[in-house]
C-alpha cells in the first residue's frame, strides 16, 4: 500500500528532526506505511484533503465570514448542506459532536427539567445535562452477546420525560431503528458514529429526530474535531446559533470548515453516481471472506429493531489470542491501526477512502495469523460488559456542584463519585458524579488501568470523590 507523496509534506518530514513530543510522535507515525482501520474517516486520502493545506489556515479576513453570525460563504455552504440533508437548518461544528450535543441540550433549558438518557450515553451528554439543568431519567441497556444495545422503543416509551436522547448507533456500530417514535417526544439524536447512514439509505436520525448531531470526521472524512448539527424543529431554530456559540471557539479553523464542506459534497456525489452500491457490496464481500477464516467471527444478525452498520467491522476473536492480542499483532507485524480492541473483539472502520488493497491485506493478515496461532471457531466467545452496576444517590447537578476531594482509588470504596470515570474510547462513563463507588468498580477500574486501557477521569492512581 503506497501513500500519496502529498500526504508526506515537507513540514511533516521536518518534524522528525525536532525534539517536541507531539511533533515527534506524529512524525514517527507518519513515516510508516500504515493501513488505517480507525478514525478519522478520510484515512489520509487525498480525496478530501487534496485542496486543504497549511497555507489555508487563515482567520476572519475580509472576504471570509463569521461562524457565529454568518452572512457570507459559511452561510451559503451550510445552506447547501441543509438542502442535501433536507433539514430546516444545518450548522457546522468545530468542537466535535460533543459540542453540538451540549448545545442541543442547552436549547432545552427552561423548557423541560428531565430527559430520557441511555446509561451508555457519551460523557458529553451527561455534561450537557449539568449545563442545561436537566436531570436524566436513566435507561439501562439490554445486553446482546456481550454488547450494550441502544434502548428499545418500549424503554423510551416507558420513560416519563417528554424529551429524550436517542442513541441512533453505538460506537461498535449497532444501529437502532426509531422511525416508529417520530413526534412521540422531542428527540435529540446522538448520531456521532452514523453520519454516513443518511447516504447509505439506512434508517437514520433525520427520519425521526428534532435535533441531530453527527461526528462527520468519524466516517464522512472531514478533519478531526469537525461535526454537523441539523435542526428539524421550528422552535429550536430561534436561539440555536447562540447555544452553539457557547460551545465553540470564536476563532474557528477554516481547515475544519472547508473539510466539512468537501466531505458532505463527496458523499452526496457518491449517491448521485451510484457508487454507494459498489461500496456496500465490497463490504459484504469482505465480511464473507473473514467469516471463512478459523478463529474469527464477524458480528452480525442482531435482535429485531437493530442492524449492524456496514462501515463498522466488528470481529470476535478466538480467546487463545483475543481482540487485544490480535490488535497488537496487526499493529506490530502488519502495520495496521484498528479503532478499538477488547478482550474478545476487534473493531475496524471501513469506508470509501480505504486504500485499494485494504481488503486483500486484511484477509491475508487474518489468514496468516489464524494459521500461526492455530485458531479455532470453537474458541470464540464473549464476555459481559466490563462496567459493574452502579447506584445513583445524588442528582447529577447536585453531585457536580458539591465540594470534592482527591483520594487514592483503593480508598474510595463506598464514597460518592465526584467526576466521570470511564474507558476512552468510547467515552461512556462507568462512574457518574453522585454514584456510589463499589469494591467491584474499584477493581474494574484498577484492572483496566493495569491493562493499559486509557481511563478518563483518573488522576494517576487517584480518583475524585464528593466530600462527606
Amino acid at each position: 500500500m503506497k501513500r500519496s507523496s502529498k500526504q508526506k509534506s515537507n513540514w511533516v518530514k521536518s518534524m522528525v528532526k525536532g525534539k517536541n513530543p507531539i511533533a515527534k510522535a506524529m512524525a514517527k507515525w507518519s513515516e510508516q506505511e500504515r493501513l488505517r482501520l480507525s478514525m478519522p474517516g478520510h484515512k489520509g486520502s487525498d480525496e478530501i484533503l487534496d485542496a486543504i493545506s497549511l497555507a489555508m489556515d487563515v482567520t476572519e479576513l475580509p472576504g471570509f465570514d463569521c461562524l457565529h453570525a454568518p452572512t457570507g460563504c459559511i452561510l451559503e455552504s451550510e445552506k447547501k448542506v441543509q438542502s442535501i440533508f433536507g433539514s430546516l437548518a444545518s450548522y457546522y461544528l468545530v468542537n466535535g459532536a460533543s459540542g453540538g450535543l451540549k448545545a442541543a441540550l442547552l436549547s432545552l433549558q427552561g423548557k423541560v427539567d428531565a430527559i430520557c438518557l441511555p446509561r451508555t450515553a457519551h460523557r458529553s451528554l451527561w455534561e450537557g445535562c449539568v449545563l442545561a439543568g436537566l436531570e436524566p431519567q436513566i435507561i439501562e441497556p439490554f445486553v446482546w452477546q456481550g454488547l450494550a444495545l441502544p434502548p428499545t422503543v418500549d424503554q423510551y416509551r416507558a420513560c416519563s420525560a417528554s424529551t429524550g436522547v436517542l442513541l441512533s448507533t453505538t460506537y461498535e456500530g449497532i444501529v437502532a431503528d426509531y422511525r416508529s417514535m417520530r413526534k412521540e417526544k422531542f428527540w435529540v439524536a446522538d448520531e456521532a458514529h452514523g453520519a454516513h447512514l443518511f447516504f447509505l439509505g439506512w434508517p437514520h436520525a433525520m427520519q425521526y429526530a428534532d435535533i441531530v448531531v453527527q461526528g462527520a470526521h468519524k466516517t464522512l472524512g472531514s478533519l478531526t474535531q469537525s461535526a454537523l448539527l441539523h435542526v428539524q424543529d421550528t422552535e429550536s431554530l430561534h436561539l440555536m446559533r447562540s447555544h452553539l456559540s457557547m460551545m465553540q471557539s470564536t476563532s474557528p479553523s477554516w481547515l475544519l470548515l472547508a473539510s466539512l464542506e468537501e466531505a458532505v459534497a463527496y458523499w452526496d456525489k457518491l449517491v448521485k453516481t451510484k457508487k454507494i452500491e459498489s461500496l456496500l457490496q465490497r463490504l459484504v464481500d469482505l465480511r464473507s471472506s473473514i467469516s471463512c477464516i478459523e478463529g474469527f467471527q464477524v458480528v452480525q444478525n442482531p435482535p429485531e429493531g437493530y442492524s449492524i452498520d456496514p462501515l463498522h467491522l466488528l470481529i470476535r476473536v478466538d480467546r487463545k489470542l483475543g481482540g487485544r492480542g490480535l490488535a497488537q499483532i496487526l499493529q506490530d507485524d502488519y502495520h495496521m491501526d484498528v479503532e478499538m480492541a477488547s478482550p474478545d473483539t476487534l473493531l475496524g472502520l471501513l469506508g470509501p477512502f480505504d486504500a485499494l488493497d485494504t481488503d486483500i491485506l486484511i484477509v491475508k493478515a487474518l489468514q496468516e495469523i489464524s494459521g500461526t496461532w492455530a485458531l479455532d471457531d470453537a474458541g470464540i466467545g464473549w464476555d459481559s460488559p466490563i462496567r459493574p452496576e452502579t447506584v445513583r444517590e445524588l442528582s447529577l447537578r447536585e453531585a457536580y456542584l458539591s465540594d470534592k476531594e482527591i483520594l487514592p482509588l483503593a480508598s474510595s470504596v463506598n464514597r460518592l463519585a465526584g467526576d466521570w470515570v470511564g474507558m476512552y474510547p468510547p467515552g461512556i462513563p462507568w462512574l457518574i458524579p453522585g454514584e456510589r463507588i463499589s469494591q467491584d468498580m474499584v477493581e474494574a477500574v484498577r484492572q483496566a488501568s493495569e491493562e493499559k486501557y486509557m481511563m478518563d477521569g483518573l488522576l494517576g492512581n487517584n480518583i475524585t470523590v464528593i466530600k462527606e
